[in-house]
């Protein structure tokens, strides 16, 4: 969307004509209240209360497939992280299908952001497939506060994933960021 537009301009030393700041003011009031134009506000202090309608984000729904380094798999079938930050808080979202490292027990997968301190979720929804056996429901994902991985775990009882077999986990999480 375009920002609000004015019709004058004014130059220091022109005399301006009564006509001509309505017209700009207008033009400033039309261009917020219809709805086609956005607005930057560079700080901005409610006394009591805002409403906000609308996306409010700090980050945007941003894919990181592409960007992310996910251990775990030796192929995909599917493939997708997206988070979105808002404030101090990010929202995670992924999907990762295919088969199983031969080497690596335990999936991980990074993202542009560390946790502001260690967090085990468990209150999350996951499913995982290891081989023949889903996990569903809670289960252990591992974000620790000093690096920008998120660990994957089976289930809630750390048990590794079973290796060269079939392998999904998808679900979502979220936690908090010091910037």
């Amino acid at each position: 969307m375009a920002y609000p537009a004015i019709t004058n301009s004014f130059t220091s030393g022109r005399t301006a004509i009564h006509s001509q700041w309505n017209t700009n003011f207008a033009d400033l009031v039309n261009g917020l209240s219809d709805g086609t134009k956005d607005s930057k506000i560079n700080n901005l202090t409610a006394a009591s209360s805002l409403a906000v309608t609308g996306d409010l984000h700090t980050v945007d729904l941003t894919d990181y497939s592409a960007s992310s380094t996910i251990n775990g798999w030796a192929s995909y079938t599917a493939k997708s992280i997206y988070y979105r930050k808002i404030g101090k808080t990010i929202y995670v979202f992924y999907q990762l299908a295919g088969t199983a490292s031969a080497s690596i027990s335990i999936a991980s997968f990074t993202l542009p952001y560390k946790a502001a301190y260690t967090n085990n979720f468990y209150k999350n929804l996951v499913w995982n497939l290891s081989n023949t056996t889903y996990s569903i429901g809670f289960i252990r994902l591992y974000a620790p506060s000093t690096s920008t991985s998120v660990l994957i775990y089976k289930d809630l009882w750390d048990d590794t994933w079973t290796l060269s077999t079939p392998k999904s986990s998808c679900g979502s999480f979220s936690f908090e960021v010091t910037t």
